[in-house]
């Protein structure tokens, strides 16, 4: 149940359009049919035509000047009008309009992710997440009440963004003030007791300068599970100079806050496939169903994040077709969160008697106390022109960013155990406290890129980018001493216990050269076929700012190696190619792709793959299944 109060000016202005068209063409015709005896041979042809509200035909980052039907990649444009029609009120429910992503994660022991945990073509995309073309920080989830619309580039993005998965990128854009004045009110109510209300206001001052302020309240449950909820609130004004003019000045604000409950899942006993863990526990195999309602975790549970975001743009015009745009943004996202889970395995039940009903789960505590920064400025230059008969489309700038992350160390939550089928959640084991035992990553980077787009005749394009990014990366982590378990570690002399110890102090430079190339024939006028080859790279540390000292284990972030190359098309031996066509009418794709991973790489890809079809395949009664909404 919605109610909505739109009064958008694109939609005013649609509604104003149609409505003096009808009252227009009425004395027209009228005219004409008087004529009619005398001039039977003439014709009135009236020609109108809108922009699509929900197929946007141009991405709004300057580093794509075509049309995205010209664009020799796969992307898929969001639009706000979608959003709104669908109800899609975070990144995660709008994805779900593109086929091959996905927003679900869950682990062995409960391990799980919070906030948005995106997928595409099987890789975590969750590091390739963008706002206005930069990148955005931390594990959280992304409302869109501030959001124009969110554009999907399947593929690698290095060229287009830096560091990035190899599979493809996402960005979502923010809404701007414009230079007509309106108001979008909604209220929604539904069912788990699902709230929301937005408010979107656009305020034109002067012939030049606007406002506009979004605003957003939810609070709800998530349907089907107890003491899971999600409350979040968020504020955006924005205001604008210069609008209409050869020289623009944007300054934004975002600031958003949340409240959650996370849901560490609920037992795979009863499901297809279930096998107990030990013949101690085969009672289990017949014991039935948990109650799909159950919460496994404690009252104190919590998932708590807070997120400010500032942002200056300039624009300058330097003619009809060249324009300069200078971007800065600082960027802090905190999150604090305890979640408990259930320890599936035989040497975590207590069987005080036969009866399964009686048996109980241990309890494991995941906590999270993290800090994330980023401080950016960039410079972006698009212009148009010819060199004799051909037509270029450019883009070029220069990135400088430094991104730091500081994960607080936290002292152990010990938790009692559960029952298996009659949870009780009314423990309170406390908030978190700080240990002093943190982990701090930095990295700064400096990239330049030039992009241009080639109209060789008119229905036959190039096109081509580069890409270079010089990174250095510095990290350092502790660990309190006199722990148990995995990763404890001994107490120096003279050093007291759960003192902070330091175990890694290591840093990593390099640099990056991404490139793509691509070609384009129309066919049609609506429909033509591509091919393009691209590459992508992940730098040690470039995914979460962790890295593993030269020579320690088989991590991907040690310091002695290289940039991860891979693309996602295919697996192929080393120097083989692989093509693959893709026709969607009236559209076809021809994608060439070339795969280099090391041993150790395909390995842990390989332990990927093979755990996560043990979880579709519910093996382990730990494994925990989260329900969304």
């Amino acid at each position: 149940m919605e109610n909505n109060r739109n009064f958008p000016a694109r939609q005013f202005h649609s509604l104003t359009f149609f409505a003096g068209l009808c009252i227009g063409i009425t004395p027209v015709a009228q005219a004409l049919a008087a004529e009619g005896q005398t001039n039977a041979d003439d014709t009135l042809v009236v020609e109108a035509s809108t922009p699509s509200l929900y197929a946007p035909q141009q991405s709004a980052d300057p580093k794509f000047s075509r049309p995205v039907a010209d664009t020799t990649r796969t992307m898929t444009v969001i639009s706000e009008q979608v959003i709104k029609d669908q109800g899609a009120t975070n990144l995660t429910d709008a994805l779900k309009n593109v086929p091959g992503v996905g927003a679900f994660f869950a682990g062995e022991n409960g391990n799980s992710t919070t906030g948005d945990a995106i997928y595409m073509r099987g890789a975590d995309t969750s590091n390739s997440i963008y706002i206005d073309g930069i990148r955005d920080i931390g594990s959280v989830s992304r409302d869109t009440f501030n959001t124009e619309q969110v554009e999907v580039i399947k593929g690698p993005s290095g060229t287009d963004y830096g560091r990035s998965a190899p599979t493809g990128s996402i960005n979502m854009i923010s809404k701007q003030p414009r230079n007509d004045s309106g108001i979008d009110a909604s209220a929604s109510i539904g069912s788990a007791w699902f709230r929301r209300g937005t408010l979107d206001v656009n305020q034109v001052i002067g012939d030049t300068t606007a406002v506009r302020l979004n605003v957003m309240g939810e609070k709800t449950h998530d349907a089907g599970r107890d003491k899971v909820k999600n409350e979040r609130y968020g504020v955006a004004p924005s205001v604008a100079f210069g609008l209409g003019t050869a020289n623009r000045l944007y300054l934004n604000y975002l600031h958003v806050t949340q409240h959650n409950t996370p849901d560490g899942g609920i037992p795979t006993i009863g499901l297809p496939g279930y096998s107990a863990p030990s013949a101690g526990t085969a009672a289990l195999n017949h014991s039935g169903k948990v109650d799909t309602h159950n919460f496994y975790g404690t009252d104190s549970d919590y998932d708590d994040s807070t997120t400010d975001t500032a942002t200056m743009r300039f624009e300058h015009d330097i003619n009809d077709n060249t324009t300069i745009r200078n971007t800065t943004r600082w960027s802090r996202v905190k999150q604090d969160y305890l979640m408990t889970a259930i320890m599936g395995g035989a040497s975590n039940i207590t069987q005080p008697t036969s009866d399964v009903n009686s048996w109980t789960w241990s309890r494991t505590a995941n906590t999270k106390d993290v800090s994330n920064k980023i401080l950016t400025n960039q410079t972006n230059l698009t212009s148009t022109f010819y060199t004799g008969s051909i037509g270029h489309d450019v883009s070029t700038g220069v990135e400088f960013t430094r991104e730091t992350q500081t994960n607080y160390g936290v002292n152990p939550v010990t938790l009692p155990a559960v029952n298996i089928y009659h949870p009780d959640s009314s423990i309170h084991p406390g908030g978190l406290t700080r240990n002093g035992a943190n982990a701090n990553g930095q990295t700064d980077t400096f990239a330049i890129y030039a992009f241009d787009t080639l109209q060789i005749t008119r229905d036959f394009e190039l096109n081509g980018g580069i890409r270079l990014d010089n990174y250095h990366t510095e990290y350092d982590s502790a660990t309190a001493c006199g722990g148990s378990g995995r990763g404890a570690i001994t107490c120096p002399t003279g050093v007291a216990k759960g003192s902070p110890v330091t175990t890694v102090d290591t840093a990593k430079s390099g640099n990056l050269m991404n490139w793509k190339a691509g070609a384009l024939y129309h066919l049609t006028e609506n429909g033509n076929v591509y091919i393009n080859y691209a590459v992508s790279q992940q730098p040690p540390g470039g995914n979460n700012f962790a890295l593993a000292q030269s020579g320690s284990g088989n991590s991907a972030n040690r310091t002695d190696f290289k940039p991860q190359k891979p693309t996602p098309a295919r697996l192929a031996p080393n120097g083989r190619f692989w093509i693959n066509v893709c026709c969607s009418p009236p559209r076809c794709s021809v994608l060439i792709s070339k795969m280099k991973l090391s041993k150790m790489m395909t390995e842990l890809t390989r332990n990927t793959v093979r755990n996560a079809s043990k979880a579709m395949r519910y093996p382990w009664p730990g494994i925990s299944l989260p329900r969304g909404r």
